[in-house]
């Protein structure tokens, strides 16, 4: 009797784990404006337009990169992190890039908050050689009012060429 009783307990917990991954993906599935949001953010980081940009991040905000200072929050994250990211590629002398999505690793999703890990690639020109550099972007997302927005942000860098 007690071996029916533990081992029914963890068919019911593994249920249950089944279900509620089964409906995260479902409602993630059934949901395009999730993509469309991340989309969108994306599009406006390529357009530099911190109006943009913030316009698809709650704020506060978090957002993590791989350029000091590596990490922004509060209510000027949008703001702050457009300006030190022109900064680096003017520094640095990057010219021409642009971030493109490709199909996301996973995504994840309840009623009001969301979760995608997005591959991307970063072809960009310095000094006249064309480069490029891979990564995931990481994005929380949660549902106000309706629409949703970015809530963390974060980007690491897999693979890049850098080449002087």
């Amino acid at each position: 009797m007690r071996m029916f009783s533990r081992t029914f307990r963890l068919l019911v917990m593994l249920g249950s784990l089944t279900l509620a991954a089964m409906t995260s993906t479902r409602a993630a599935e059934t949901d395009p404006a999730i993509l469309s949001t991340v989309d969108a953010a994306i599009a406006a980081i390529n357009a530099g337009s911190v109006a943009d940009t913030q316009a698809f991040l709650e704020s506060p905000t978090a957002i993590t990169d791989d350029f000091p200072p590596f990490s922004w929050s509060g209510k000027k994250a949008v703001a702050d992190y457009t300006h030190d990211f022109k900064s680096i590629i003017a520094k640095d002398g990057i010219t021409d890039w642009r971030f493109q999505r490709d199909t996301p690793r996973s995504l994840y999703a309840t009623e009001t908050r969301a979760i995608a890990v997005v591959p991307t690639s970063n072809p960009f020109m310095l000094g006249g050689k064309t480069q490029s550099r891979a990564g995931d972007w990481l994005f929380i997302l949660a549902k106000t009012d309706g629409k949703w927005k970015v809530d963390v942000m974060s980007f690491v860098d897999s693979h890049h060429t850098m080449l002087p």
